[in-house]
């Protein structure tokens, strides 16, 4: 009996490989996103106990301030390393950026795990390359609307990360509630981003996404008004995970559409200049900001309700002016 060796069709160990390399490139990006949020959400989930640690205070709101206001701190340079390293990857490549990033962010982590005290320290390096004056001269329209797209996107990442402060300082509940609450969140959040992703391939980014940033202008403020009326561990479980269901669904073809928005000689610039600065304003300032509004009297409790409303008519603004001009910037875009 002779046995034969299984007949490969043409194409089949390309069509092999190319799987083999859209498998590494989503697991390397994986990890790479993984450390970026590893360190903002350690400090967002110890805030409570940070502020004690290190921003001792008669005044207990005074302590949080001063713990958030240094968590959005950090987030000003951010914009600056988004122009850098975008324009490094415009000229060297995508692969090149990253790996970049990703060894910045383990120094940095590792320069504050052995750093005794706090300190901010940004490396301000003036760049002259084209890609950042094509962006500054000719693209800013694109800038401010990325910005406005990711406002509410990034609004809600920042307030899972503030919930376990909010339950416990606002709503009076054991710290494991909203531990539990930002679980659940990320649960949401690791499944349902890519299936939006998929959702928006067929019905088209602006579509989708107008659809369900309306969900969560109508969503927000009654969500916060349960909790405040009803704070029970069930409810403020059940609240969170809905919030980030809606925000896995608005997330999953944010990027694409972002990158839509500039042409490719300028993308990695635009995108970290635009994500950046939408981050640091709408999320890296929005849990000193949710605790700020807490302590006017007649917002208190449901200051994250306003906070997320205003943010998401923002968003909503921006995606109503992407989806009127959307053919005409992404031609524009395509022609330079």
């Amino acid at each position: 009996m002779t046995v034969s060796a299984p007949v490969e069709l043409p194409g089949m160990s390309r069509a092999g490989s190319k799987q083999k390399d859209i498998t590494r490139l989503i697991v390397a990006t994986s990890i790479g996103n993984a450390l970026e949020w590893y360190d903002i959400a350690v400090y967002g989930y110890f805030a409570v106990y940070i502020s004690k640690a290190f921003f001792p205070s008669n005044d207990p709101t005074t302590s949080l301030l001063l713990t958030f206001g240094t968590f959005g701190l950090s987030f000003l340079v951010r914009p600056i390393g988004g122009v850098v390293l975008g324009a490094y990857a415009d000229r060297y490549g995508r692969k090149a950026s990253l790996m970049v990033s990703i060894v910045l962010m383990t120094v940095g982590t590792l320069a504050l795990a052995l750093t005794p005290a706090y300190e901010t320290i940004g490396i301000l390096a003036p760049k002259q390359d084209s890609p950042v004056r094509q962006v500054f001269l000719h693209q800013k329209l694109r800038v401010i609307l990325s910005i406005g797209a990711l406002a509410i996107s990034t609004a809600i990442n920042y307030l899972i990360v503030y919930m376990p402060t909010y339950a416990v300082k606002t709503l009076n509940l054991p710290p494991t509630v909203g531990f539990a609450a930002t679980f659940a969140a990320g649960i949401a959040l690791t499944f349902l981003t890519p299936i939006a992703g998929m959702i928006s391939d067929k019905v088209g980014r602006t579509t989708h996404m107008i659809a369900v940033n309306l969900l969560l202008l109508f969503s927000i403020y009654p969500a916060f008004l349960l909790l405040t009326r009803n704070p029970t561990p069930t409810v403020i479980v059940v609240a969170v995970l809905w919030l980030a269901t809606l925000k896995s669904l608005y997330y999953g073809p944010l990027a694409a559409l972002m990158s839509e928005l500039f042409p490719a000689a300028t993308r990695g610039t635009g995108l970290g200049l635009g994500y950046n600065i939408g981050v640091t304003l709408f999320g890296g300032m929005g849990p000193v900001i949710m605790a700020s509004l807490g302590g006017i009297a007649f917002i208190g409790d449901l200051a994250p309700g306003y906070y997320l409303t205003l943010v998401c008519a923002v968003s909503l603004f921006a995606l109503v002016v992407i989806r009127k001009n959307f053919r005409s910037l992404v031609r524009r875009a395509e022609e330079r």
